[in-house]
């Protein structure tokens, strides 16, 4: 019976990390999904908006083709982005883009602060901290494993296989500081209550044949 290579042991570790990745991403990536970040901002630059029952049905009925559109839009400069968001939130009733950048920020800071299985809600800041604390765990555990395997692989290579989680740990601590220490009351109970169409919204729809 033929063994397991370490580049085939490597791959699982790659696709692990991939996956984990996605996980955690879903979580923080969130504040780029419409705009990418602007480099004239502050860090401390957002100011939460307090969200009305009209803004946020309006808002889920603009998703799908935000999405669709700006899934398009992955390596274009920030002022494409902005051309090709604008016709369509205004499509929806949004004729101000600074507010709605602001508006969209305030729906997915809260989201990433709400447990998609129970739609309890922990303040964002909260969970980012935990999740660098998780991140930081499983890239020792990772390391502890890799270098453990039978035919003991380089440090070189270990450290290649860490790379994706190391980025994604650097892209968590940037992000320290930048969320509201307390969260609007009324913007979470509608959050929780517009949670699953904002996320099925979200996703990528598919063509009908």
């Amino acid at each position: 019976m033929m063994g397991t290579s370490r580049h085939d042991k490597g791959c699982l570790y790659v696709t692990r990390s991939r996956l984990l990745r996605f996980g955690l991403v879903l979580l923080f990536v969130i504040f780029a999904i419409f705009y990418r970040p602007d480099t004239a901002m502050s860090q401390d630059a957002f100011k939460p908006l307090v969200l009305s029952e009209d803004q946020m049905a309006r808002y889920v009925a603009a998703l799908p083709e935000l999405v669709a559109r700006l899934s398009q839009m992955r390596d274009k400069p920030i002022a494409e982005w902005q051309e090709a968001i604008t016709p369509i939130a205004r499509k929806h009733g949004f004729t101000d883009l600074v507010k709605f950048k602001r508006m969209s920020d305030t729906i997915t800071v809260v989201m990433s602060g709400i447990d998609p299985m129970t739609k309890t809600f922990t303040e964002p800041a909260e969970v980012l901290e935990q999740r660098i604390k998780d991140l930081i765990t499983i890239i020792a555990e990772m390391k502890k494993d890799l270098m453990s395997l039978p035919d003991k692989p380089s440090p070189e290579y270990v450290e290649t296989q860490l790379i994706p989680l190391e980025h994604l740990l650097e892209d968590l601590k940037d992000g320290r500081g930048t969320l509201p220490e307390k969260t609007d009351p009324q913007n979470v109970k509608l959050i929780q209550k517009y949670f699953v169409k904002l996320v099925s919204n979200a996703l990528p729809q598919r063509k009908e044949q």
